[in-house]
């Protein structure tokens, strides 16, 4: 069976992101595993402000960040999980990667923002971009349809296409449902 032992769940302080936080609390609970919340500031682009207002944005823009995240950890270790906190600053998907080799990840719990045609264009999706790229399971969670405290898994939607890997993404999802008592469904798609 997987094991889970370190967990890793970047941050953007919306809705989806803050759903996503709230199923790796459990997940780690479930597992006895350790949460890394990780929250990254892109870079700022000259076209939003002048380039003397540029260090004093991002500096206010990291304190506010150290501040969410350090009310987030607070409530995390209140609820018995062992958690740590980290602002980095870069492309986000690079930082993600960089954070998971660091912290030695087993799962990234990421929230998905559900942006369709022309925005999902324009601004594309992390998600999307990181579920080709990195080398451990991400479970994506998207917007909650209700907000509450921490969610428990009831049901795991396992996608697979029968390519290299699979057998894994499949022993994962099934190992993750089995453990949080959930009801787990496999699906094939195909190869594109």
């Amino acid at each position: 069976m997987a094991r889970i032992r370190q967990i890793l769940c970047p941050v953007d302080f919306f809705q989806a992101s803050e759903a996503a936080l709230s199923y790796a609390v459990s997940l780690a609970k479930t597992h006895q595993a350790r949460l890394h919340i990780l929250h990254i500031i892109p870079p700022v682009s000259s076209f939003l402000s002048f380039a003397q207002d540029t260090g004093e944005l991002v500096k206010s823009e990291h304190e506010e960040s150290e501040e969410r995240l350090a009310r987030m950890a607070k409530d995390v270790k209140a609820s018995g999980v062992s958690a740590s906190v980290e602002v980095r600053f870069g492309e986000i998907d690079y930082e993600i990667l960089s954070a998971i080799r660091e912290q030695e990840a087993d799962l990234i719990v990421a929230g998905t923002h559900g942006r369709r045609g022309f925005e999902h264009w324009l601004v594309g999706s992390v998600c999307e971009r990181l579920l080709r790229r990195v080398p451990i399971p991400i479970l994506t969670i998207g917007r909650p349809r209700k907000s509450a405290g921490t969610r428990e898994i009831k049901r795991i939607l396992i996608g697979i296409d029968l390519s290299e890997g699979s057998a894994d993404v499949a022993r994962w999802g099934f190992a993750i449902a089995q453990k949080s008592q959930a009801a787990s469904y496999c699906f094939m798609s195909p190869i594109l």
